[in-house]
């Protein structure tokens, strides 16, 4: 009598234990997992604002733009509700607007587009990937020195959660010189 109600014991153990962790994964599950990154099929870039014509209620020195792509991996839909760059001082603006800024190369004349610009707040239904484009027009604070590449953490914030993305961003012009130097894939 004293083992059948042992193996009674554990096998109701093991069962607690098992449905316990089959509820913790599915409220991990529930969460939401979101990830962000920067886009590979647009650019991420900053430029003069002096060098195209900018719309909007602005008049900003340097501008950046950073092409995002957004995969909501949870089962309920989120919400992008702001971005901004160090505490606030540079946030996304949805109304800027720019003409793409055209360079002449060996290659004839080119321009890198971006992302299309995101009017937050910004809804992905569930397991929905989106690209845009961040807009960051008073971006002269995070500039040392024109022409580097500058490294910023981006906050995004959602109402479940805020997420940092580390990006690197490049000069305009520098997308084009980079271009020129690496060798065709023919060579």
């Amino acid at each position: 009598m004293d083992y059948l109600s042992l193996i009674i014991s554990i096998i109701g153990c093991t069962t607690g234990v098992l449905s316990l962790i089959i509820v913790i994964v599915y409220n991990a599950f529930q969460i939401g997992n979101q990830t962000f990154s920067v886009s590979k099929r647009r650019g991420t870039y900053y430029f003069k604002a002096s060098e195209t014509t900018v719309n909007g209620p602005y008049n900003p020195e340097i501008c950046a733009v950073v092409s995002l792509k957004v995969t909501n991996r949870s089962s309920y839909p989120i919400t992008i509700d702001d971005a901004y760059i160090i505490a606030m001082k540079n946030r996304h603006m949805s109304e800027f607007q720019y003409d793409n800024i055209e360079i002449s190369t060996s290659n004839g004349i080119q321009w890198q587009d971006s992302e299309k610009i995101a009017s937050l707040p910004l809804k992905l239904d569930p397991f929905e990937k989106k690209y845009f484009a961040l807009a960051f027009p008073f971006f002269h604070h995070e500039v040392k020195s024109f022409g580097e590449s500058v490294k910023v953490p981006i906050t995004i914030i959602t109402a479940r959660k805020e997420y940092i993305v580390k990006v690197t961003i490049p000069e305009y012009h520098s997308l084009f010189e980079h271009a020129q130097k690496t060798p065709s894939p023919r060579s």
